[in-house]
């Protein structure tokens, strides 16, 4: 509950009298904080005082209430302690309403939630653990609907989806560290530090009294809790006689050089064990110089000296892009990793899924398992232990893969059993320096993702997000959905009385159920397109121009490394020019302008026939697919074996505009748009007006059809349309508007939310400026320009 609110936290009545109490949360001043228990209308009974440090966010209060007809007493409970009245005013036999928050006439409603609510009369017990994640009806423990809930926000959706908490950027290279002890994160950089208390979520920047002395390369840091300092560090890679390690006092942003010292090789994702007991920091593995590495080196405070540990028992082999986790004091786990057994980068990667516990004290190794898994995940470098030691929890991504997603897995410590949990965290990790780690917060319980970005030049972009504990699984999701779903049984609602307000007519009765049916009808189609499998990336000879550019032969070999970036140029151009056109195919002289046009004619002509018998050369391993040169023009000559999801995505935005809401021309066209941009990997010039052009096409059928299906009350195709439009165009507006505003119209208030932060956080990526709207004002209306 927030400290600083104010309103009614529980109403109780009588369905048949006007007898009814109240439990609100009052702040009269700044230190003054109480519930207050209330016969309404008539006089407070009960005063509860609470201690400030029991409020704010992710802080729960037990509360119980009982209500006794025999002893006419009232007996409430507040985190243990007893409080009780002898007011009753009810009947003996009651039909209760219950509210929670916001009812009637009463809008003042703290910032609260509510979780674990059980109702007990006589032999009957309810529980409610509000394991719903999307629509406004309230289930028991064995799936029966019993109540309402307006503009529910499903808890259980915060630990699946994860919350953007906080973003910043700098122009130069940045470090971030978590500072659990002092409910914050702290970034830096060459002359500014920052806090993020999360907590309270406030930021602050404050100019550093010097310079760094660090030069920043990696941007390593962490917080010695026992001095209340951030230690920036780097070990390779930086001018002779630099300073290496330096120390800045948290308290007074006084900064020390601590060290010069350099290793004799850089260390790219390496994992990092603080040693509190010994004053000095660990690292292991990472990678640099061409070399993969499986080294423990030690840097002693105290000493102001490098150490190369010797551990004994098994041998981890070299790598980087580990996970390390603490499991007592100077006892660590690794988990996984890129590397090999040599540490020779020309030999290639293996990606292991194995798990040794490291022990400082006895210097040995341990090899606890080893599995198998059908992707290539690298692992971030900090993991969180279970809160009952039996796994950890870790973030796994493909860091090969430019635009990748974290995702978070739970392994077993005895047998590496895993589970995948939670929603996808989104990572551009285009550059070594990019980096990801996994932090748990115990006094909120709540796990915080950093992601930090970097680009070309150096700046770059720091992104946390949180998701409480315990988090779920889609499995579990997806279970209290159907369970939603299937239940439709209107009068329970009713005679349960819980968060019912009205008595309806037999007719308007029948109306709403037919809504709602429909509605869980939308919000089934919504989800069923959710789990369609992605693309999957491979297509028999096929070639894609969505996404990276990529060719498939006849097996399902990528024979993409066939193509030279003048050589794809030149198939793509001949090949857009050799479908739906008239005439087919492009004359010479214009190929001769677009990819030569510093070559003079006599040169320029050997240039092409070279390149043109060399793409010739190349379409042999395809099936159906030559080149063929008649009247003057090149054009690509192929037959039905051959495929391209560009004619695929034309055709089908055809038949979406021939047929309204054409839901096999919508799956196709949302399968193909997910694979990423049109043409995306290329950059000659010619292409943009080919790419203007594409997206005009798509502009001129999907957003009539959007506004169409919208004032239909369509919102299921709303949603599908619009994943086509923001696939096309990235930040268009009227996709963000429509699909925010289907969301809420179908009460997944939380995807409309998640939505949105993914929105801002792409808008500040791409514009560098903030998104000027908050998600309460955009979710008010579609602007009247959009309509």
């Amino acid at each position: 509950m927030d400290s600083d609110s104010f309103g009614y936290i529980l109403s109780i009545g009588d369905k048949n009298h006007l007898t009814s109490y109240s439990l609100t949360y009052l702040n009269s001043s700044d230190e003054s904080f109480q519930l207050s228990f209330n016969l309404d209308g008539v006089k407070n009974l009960l005063k509860i005082p609470l201690e400030e440090s029991s409020l704010g966010n992710k802080k729960w209060i037990k509360i119980s209430l009982k209500f006794n007809p025999l002893s006419k007493k009232i007996i409430l409970t507040v985190d243990d302690k007893i409080y009780s009245t002898k007011r009753y005013e009810f009947e003996t036999n009651i039909t209760p309403n219950l509210f929670f928050g916001k009812h009637g006439s009463i809008i003042d409603v703290p910032l609260m939630a509510i979780k674990n609510l059980t109702i007990a009369e006589s032999s009957n017990i309810y529980r409610f653990n509000f394991h719903e994640s999307e629509g406004n009806t309230v289930y028991d423990g064995h799936g029966k609907g019993y109540g309402t809930v307006q503009h529910p926000n499903w808890l259980i959706n915060d630990s699946y989806h994860w919350k953007h908490r906080f973003t910043t950027s700098s122009k130069s290279i940045a470090s971030l560290a978590f500072d659990e002890a002092n409910q914050r994160f702290i970034y830096i950089n060459s002359d500014t530090i920052g806090f993020y208390e999360y907590g309270k979520d406030l930021n602050k920047k404050r100019p550093l009294k010097s310079r760094l002395p660090v030069p920043m390369n990696l941007g390593n840091s962490f917080v010695n809790t026992e001095t209340n300092e951030l230690i920036v560090y780097e070990v390779n890679d930086l001018p002779n006689d630099s300073a290496t390690i330096a120390s800045i006092n948290l308290d007074n942003l006084n900064i020390e050089i601590l060290s010069r010292l350099q290793l004799t090789q850089q260390r790219h994702h390496h994992n990092l064990i603080w040693d509190n007991n010994n004053n000095r920091f660990i690292i292991f593995g990472g990678f640099g110089n061409q070399r993969l590495n499986n080294t423990f080196n030690a840097f002693d405070l105290s000493k102001n000296n490098w150490d190369t540990l010797t551990l004994k028992g098994d041998t981890i082999s070299p790598r980087f892009f580990s996970g390390k986790v603490e499991t007592g004091p100077e006892k660590v786990l690794l988990f996984g990793g890129v590397g090999n057994e040599s540490g020779d980068q020309s030999i290639g990667k293996t990606y292991y899924y194995d798990c040794y516990e490291v022990d400082f004290v006895k210097g040995t190794i341990n090899k606890l398992w080893e599995i198998s898994r059908d992707q290539n995940l690298a692992s971030v470098r900090n993991m969180v232990l279970s809160s009952d030691s039996t796994a950890f929890y870790t973030l796994n991504y493909s860091e090969y893969i430019p635009d990748s997603f974290l995702q978070m897995n739970r392994y077993d410590i005895k047998t590496g059993k895993f589970e995948i949990l939670g929603d996808s965290v989104p990572i551009v990790s285009e550059r070594i320096k990019t980096n990801a780690n996994l932090y748990f917060n115990n006094a909120t319980n709540e796990f915080f993702c950093t992601v930090q970005e970097f680009n070309i030049d150096g700046s770059n972009t720091i992104n946390i997000f949180s998701l409480n504990n315990p988090p779920v699984s889609k499995k579990m999701i997806a279970k209290y959905t159907s369970e939603k779903i299937t239940t439709s049984n209107v009068w329970v609602y009713i005679l349960s009385g819980i968060f019912l307000t009205l008595i309806i007519s037999w007719y308007l009765i029948k109306k709403w159920n037919a809504n709602k049916k429909e509605k869980e009808k939308q919000i089934k189609s919504i989800i069923a397109v959710d789990q369609n499998p992605h693309f999957n990336g491979i297509v028999k000879n096929s070639i894609s121009l969505f996404g990276p550019f990529t060719v498939f032969d006849p097996n399902g070999k990528n024979i993409t490394y066939l193509f030279s970036n003048k050589i794809r140029q030149l198939f793509v151009i001949i090949l857009l020019h050799s479908w739906e056109k008239v005439p087919l195919g492009i004359v010479s002289e214009e190929i001769n302008n677009i990819l030569w046009p510093e070559k003079e004619p006599k040169k320029v002509k050997n240039t092409k026939n070279v390149a043109i018998n060399q793409l010739r050369k190349t379409l042999l391993d395809m099936k159906g697919l030559e080149v063929v040169f008649t009247q003057g023009m090149f054009s690509i000559k192929f037959n039905n074996d051959f495929q391209c999801d560009y004619f695929d995505f034309i055709k089908s935005l055809k038949s979406l505009n021939q047929k309204l809401g054409n839901d096999m021309a919508i799956e196709r066209l949302i399968y193909i748009s997910k694979k990423g941009n049109f043409l995306k990997s290329f950059n000659h010039p010619y292409f943009d007006q080919i790419k203007t052009d594409f997206e005009h096409e798509a502009l001129k059928v999907i957003p009539d059809q959007i506004k169409h299906f919208y004032r239909e009350n369509d919102y299921a195709k709303v949603v599908q349309l619009t994943e086509i439009l923001s696939n096309i165009e990235q930040l268009n507006e009227l996709s963000f508007y429509y699909k925010i505003q289907s969301y809420i119209k179908l009460g997944l208030i939380d995807r409309a939310k998640k939505y949105y932060n993914n929105f801002v956080i792409e808008y500040k990526k791409v514009l560098d400026d903030d998104f000027p709207y908050t998600f309460n004002e955009v979710s008010e209306n579609i602007p009247d320009d959009l309509k």
